[in-house]
């Protein structure tokens, strides 16, 4: 049986290809459990190193993705390369196409209002079956979440997209998940903004080389800050996968 997850700094992510993943997220949600799908890139997985709040969070979730270049490299570095990385935007789609097959719903929570009602019109011009039980802006009070909470469960949809950017949105989902039962929960990012046409994406060979991260830094240098911590990740893998190395070499002896 092929091999379906790497292990990088002590964390499973999932190694499928595009295909063997939305299979994999389709069946889960056919069953109608609490399921979290988010996504982890190398200095997210970094962060884990120094903050027990992150490790947390990235243990309680049910499948993690990999996203962008450093990811894919530290998979190498372990001798267990990914399949595929993913983009946010990219799986949102592909599981809307397959919630529109099987005639599931879905329920978009994120971004600006104006944002979100650009996105959703442009999704209903693409998908006319697609079923929207519900939308709601991700700029809200903690009073007023309650009742966003309480419109989720009420529909209880096939799939909830959350877009309120990393790592509020992967909180917000594991603080609520005893509400969504039913749901398969997708934290997506900026992807209603995208779908908006608020934000660009990179350019083709960007995506294809899991590079659009730096396209994203160009359009937001404030992100830019988070480069030199690219060089502490490297040498965490280097540093975990001889301390690997060593325990089974004590353990052959």
């Amino acid at each position: 049986m092929a091999r379906r997850y790497s292990t990088i700094l002590n964390f499973k992510i999932f190694c499928g290809d595009r295909l063997q993943t939305i299979e994999k997220i389709a069946d889960r949600t056919a069953k109608k459990n609490f399921y979290h799908v988010s996504f982890v890139s190398a200095l997210r997985l970094y962060r884990t190193g120094y903050s027990k709040k992150i490790r947390r969070l990235y243990s309680k979730m049910d499948l993690l993705l990999p996203s962008g270049r450093g990811i894919c490299w530290a998979s190498r570095r372990y001798k267990q390369k990914l399949s595929s990385c993913f983009a946010a935007i990219d799986l949102m789609m592909d599981l809307i196409r397959s919630a529109i097959s099987k005639k599931q719903t879905v329920f978009f929570l994120g971004t600006t209002q104006e944002n979100l009602n650009l996105a959703i019109d442009k999704l209903r011009q693409s998908f006319p079956d697609l079923k929207i039980v519900g939308s709601h802006h991700g700029f809200f009070s903690k009073e007023r979440g309650s009742d966003i909470i309480q419109a989720v469960k009420k529909s209880a949809p096939d799939y909830l997209f959350v877009g309120m950017g990393h790592p509020h949105q992967d909180y917000w989902i594991q603080e609520n998940r005893n509400f969504f039962t039913e749901t398969t929960c997708v934290s997506v990012g900026n992807a209603f903004d995208l779908c908006a046409g608020a934000r660009n994406r990179g350019p083709v060979w960007y995506r294809k080389n899991g590079l659009e991260g730096i396209f994203k830094a160009f359009q937001n240098p404030l992100r830019l800050w988070k480069a030199p911590l690219l060089p502490l990740f490297a040498f965490s893998v280097l540093w975990h996968t001889i301390i690997r190395r060593k325990g089974r070499s004590g353990r052959e002896k």
